[in-house]
């Protein structure tokens, strides 16, 4: 499916994904093997547990208001039973993700913790949710979609298990976090939107919420540059001769990683 370029809001998250265009989450796998990627293209996206509480509390954060459009609590029932079936069935037909009633207290709690954080409600306090962009980016045409942009700014925000430096730094590093500030940043800037800050609101997931809030360094970021520079020319590349390799065919030497031999000291 064809988008022009353009910044658009409030355009729906199913023709967001359907547009042609290479995104941040697909240079993640090109970047682990053009190959995984590929596959990527020819299986459906499954959305996890994981990945369904995530959107729920970006819903309830991002955009409250429309919350209770789009999920609900499943009702005690016994779905065993005929009642249970009609009251299961006629849920399931408002077409409404049906959520636990244990996921729902999660995600109210994540979100007052948010809101009640006041350098987070400070950057909350304006902006535009969901925004997306499309652009092209090494002559290849590109997509991004930010979780929350205000003039100069884009807020990304994110649930984990550990928010402290320590532990997000480390989710950065495996997750590809700076990649996405860069592409994110360089996205918004060749559509002509002002963006030179990436901020990263971090909640964890289990009491007492506990929220943090950073930006990657400039080094860090320009890290992510060069990562995603390198995903673009290697998508041209397969692209180019339709091959789209996996790991290496050689024996590779492997070392234990420093952190791991550090801790065993």
């Amino acid at each position: 499916m064809s988008q022009p370029n353009g910044i658009y809001q409030n355009l729906p998250s199913e023709q967001y994904f359907a547009a042609d265009r290479i995104n941040n989450s697909a240079l993640k796998l090109i970047n682990k093997t053009p190959l995984h990627y590929k596959q990527s293209l020819e299986q459906q996206r499954e959305e996890t547990r994981a990945m369904l509480i995530g959107s729920a509390v970006h819903t309830a954060v991002l955009e409250p208001s429309t919350l209770l459009d789009r999920y609900c609590v499943a009702p005690k029932c016994d779905k065993r039973t005929k009642e249970g079936k009609e009251t299961w069935s006629t849920l399931e037909a408002t077409r409404k993700i049906i959520l636990s009633s244990d996921d729902f207290q999660m995600i109210d709690a994540i979100s007052q913790s948010v809101n009640t954080n006041e350098t987070a409600a400070k950057l909350l306090s304006y902006g535009e949710a969901e925004m997306s962009v499309f652009t092209d980016i090494d002559g290849i045409p590109a997509k991004a979609r930010t979780d929350w942009y205000r003039p100069g700014i884009i807020v990304d925000l994110k649930t984990t298990d550990d928010a402290s430096p320590n532990g997000f730094a480390r989710s950065c590093a495996t997750y590809g976090y700076a990649q996405q500030a860069a592409w994110y940043l360089d996205c918004c800037e060749a559509e002509g939107l002002e963006a030179h800050t990436f901020i990263f609101i971090v909640v964890e997931k289990s009491a007492p919420y506990a929220v943090a809030i950073y930006e990657l360094t400039p080094e860090s970021v320009e890290f992510g540059r060069t990562q995603y520079h390198h995903a673009l020319n290697k998508y041209q590349e397969c692209t180019a001769i339709n091959e789209w390799p996996g790991y290496s065919l050689d024996i590779v030497s492997l070392s234990l990683p420093a952190w791991s031999m550090k801790e065993a000291a």
